[in-house]
C-alpha cells in the first residue's frame, strides 16, 4: 500500500527491472485503463532502454489485442486474456506464465468485483442466417418467417423481449467506434463500462435494431477465470493507495496467498518525529521451519 503521489509508477519500473535483471523472468505490467498505460509506459521506456531491456505495451492487430514479446509489456486485463487464449491453443500457456512476474497497477483488478468468467465466442456460421431473418423480423413487427422452426422463432423472440426491457445509460450505452460508427455496448451491474467487454444475445439484437449492425450466431470456443489465470504467474507484485477493508484483504490471502505491506510516506522517513508509527513491515512469523514451508510452498 502506498499513498497517492509518493511515485507507484516509478516503483512499479524498479520491479520490472529487478524481475528481469536479478530473476531473469519476463514481465506483465496490468495497467487500470488505456491512459495511464499510454502515459507510464512513455514516460518509463527510456529507463527500459537504459538497462537494454526490452519493453512494450499491447497493440491492436485486425481488431484485436495484441501482446508483444518483450521482457517487458505493458497491458490490460483484455489483452492479458486474449494472450491467454493464445497460449492455451498452443499448449505452453503454464510453462510461459510460471517465468513471467505480474505487476498490478491497482489491487482491484486483483479483487475480481466484475464477472470472474470470461466467456469467448466465434461467429456460429450455420445459425446465422436463421438470426438475421428472424432479427429483421421482430424489428419490423412482423411475423415468423418461412422456413423458420418454431423453436428457434421463440427463442429469437425471447431475446428480442429482454433486450426491450433494458435501459439505456443503465444497462446500455450507445458510443462511437474506432471508425466513428455507432455501436452499442454493455455495462456492468453498476452501469460502468467493464474493463473486458461483455457480450449477450440481447446485445446483439440492439446492435442490430438500433446501429444497423449486422447480427450472428455465436457459439462459445473457450471459457477464462481471471483468478485461476493470475495465479499461474511466477509472482504478482499489486500496488494501490488504499487496500480495502477486511474483506478485501481476505480475499487476497485466501485466493494469491498475498502478504500486505505498508510503504511508509517519504516525510515519514525524514528526520525528526514520524507522523505515523508503521506497524506492518510485510513479515510474518511462524512457529519452526515446517509452518514456515507450508505458509510457502
Amino acid at each position: 500500500q502506498m499513498s497517492t503521489g509518493e511515485g507507484k509508477s516509478i516503483v512499479i519500473a524498479m520491479l520490472a527491472i529487478f524481475m528481469v535483471k536479478r530473476h531473469g523472468m519476463k514481465v506483465h505490467v496490468l495497467e487500470n485503463n488505456e491512459g495511464l498505460l499510454d502515459r507510464d509506459y512513455t514516460v518509463n521506456k527510456p529507463f527500459y532502454d537504459r538497462f537494454n531491456i526490452t519493453s512494450g505495451k499491447q497493440f491492436q492487430q485486425e481488431g484485436k489485442a495484441v501482446l508483444p514479446d518483450v521482457q517487458i509489456c505493458y497491458c490490460l486485463k483484455g489483452g492479458l486474456q486474449k494472450s491467454f487464449l493464445s497460449k492455451i491453443t498452443t499448449g505452453k500457456l503454464k510453462e510461459e506464465l510460471t517465468q513471467t512476474a505480474l505487476i498490478v497497477d491497482e489491487v482491484d483488478d486483483l479483487i475480481v468485483n466484475e464477472r470472474p468468467n470470461s466467456h469467448y465466442v466465434k461467429t456460429d456460421c450455420e445459425r446465422s442466417p436463421e438470426v438475421v431473418r428472424c432479427f429483421a423480423a421482430l424489428k419490423f413487427r412482423e411475423g415468423k418467417p418461412e422456413g423458420i422452426s418454431e423453436d428457434v422463432w421463440k427463442q429469437q423472440q425471447a431475446i428480442a423481449s429482454k433486450a426491450e426491457a433494458k435501459q439505456k445509460d443503465v444497462h446500455y450505452r450507445i458510443v462511437a467506434d474506432n471508425n466513428g460508427k455507432q455501436t452499442v455496448i454493455m455495462l456492468n451491474k453498476e452501469g460502468q463500462v467493464p474493463k473486458v467487454a461483455l457480450t449477450s444475445p440481447w446485445l446483439m439484437y440492439l446492435k442490430y435494431k438500433l446501429c444497423g449492425i449486422q447480427p450472428t450466431a455465436n457459439s462459445n470456443y473457450a471459457c477464462i477465470c481471471t483468478p485461476y489465470i493470475f495465479n499461474m504467474y511466477g509472482g504478482i507484485f499489486g500496488l494501490t493507495g488504499s487496500i480495502g477493508g477486511k474483506a478485501e484483504l481476505a480475499y487476497l490471502t485466501n485466493t494469491y496467498s498475498a502478504i500486505t505491506f505498508n510503504v511508509p510516506r517519504f516525510l515519514d522517513t525524514c528526520a525528526g518525529d514520524a507522523r505515523k508509527e508503521v506497524t506492518n513491515h510485510g513479515v510474518e512469523l511462524h512457529d519452526g521451519p515446517d509452518q514456515q514451508v507450508a505458509r510457502v510452498v
